[in-house]
């Protein structure tokens, strides 16, 4: 893991740079979202269950309006607001082209949601865990997403390819987070070649995505600080080039756009 050059983009630790009540405030609106949050969507998804066998179209509806009631809650609980650069981007490729790979950068729950504000159906990559977890492993089956085990080595690619291509051939785009899991903000971690060969093997475009979360919305830490998480599309990657290549390219372009993103 590496950790950027100029380490004055790295969140603050110090809880004596905020003062001890300022600290203590923000850690208390922090749990009141969870609370609320959770509450909300265990009710949410345990009502609408039955849906999951029913249709995947409204099952996405549902998501889409628990992005958005988070994002408000974020907005007033928290204090956290959202600020999108070059979101065009994605309709201009789509409908130039068609889906495409978004390869993210991955330091917060945020980016596992968002992009449900904006598209109406598209496959995500999970790690194969997530399965497990009640009522909301379901929702995740049902709603397509591809399930990798991490552990599994080449058969994890394998799979990612199998259903990489079968998501592009029903016309969903598919979201991917390069690292796999999520990176402490300030560091890069290890890309993945899964990514690069599903660009090499598809010949679709990947759109790589910059963000700066975990400033504020740190791994590990229930403690959500308020500010604004900046997520910033970037240039797309068109295909001709080699996975290796490709690969590269993400990591470059990804990692230059969260330096200047900062904190």
């Amino acid at each position: 893991m590496e950790i950027y050059r100029n380490n004055s983009h790295l969140p603050f630790n110090n809880r004596k740079l905020l003062g001890r009540w300022s600290y203590y405030l923000i850690a208390v609106r922090s749990f009141i979202f969870q609370t609320i949050l959770y509450l909300w969507v265990g009710i949410v998804l345990t009502l609408f269950f039955p849906m999951i066998f029913i249709s995947r179209k409204f099952l996405w509806k549902i998501f889409r309006f628990l992005t958005k009631n988070a994002v408000f809650l974020m907005k007033y609980i928290l204090k956290i607001k959202l600020k999108f650069e070059n979101f065009e981007i994605f309709n201009q490729v789509r409908d130039t082209v068609g889906p495409f790979i978004i390869a993210c950068k991955h330091q917060s729950g945020v980016e596992t949601v968002v992009f449900s504000l904006f598209f109406k159906n598209f496959n995500i990559l999970a790690k194969e865990e997530m399965k497990k977890v009640p009522l909301i492993g379901s929702y995740m089956k049902h709603l397509g997403f591809i399930f990798i085990d991490r552990k599994s080595g080449r058969k994890a690619v394998e799979t990612l390819l199998e259903k990489g291509e079968e998501s592009m051939r029903e016309g969903r785009s598919l979201l991917i987070f390069p690292e796999g899991s999520r990176a402490t903000f300030g560091t890069r971690g290890k890309y993945h070649a899964g990514v690069a060969l599903l660009y090499e093997k598809l010949k679709v475009p990947i759109i790589p995505v910059a963000l700066n979360a975990g400033a504020i919305w740190q791994k590990k830490s229930i403690v959500k600080f308020p500010g604004i998480i900046t997520i910033r599309v970037l240039p797309p990657i068109f295909p001709g080039l080699r996975a290796k290549e490709a690969l590269q390219k993400i990591e470059d372009d990804i990692e230059q756009a969260c330096e200047e993103l900062g904190s």
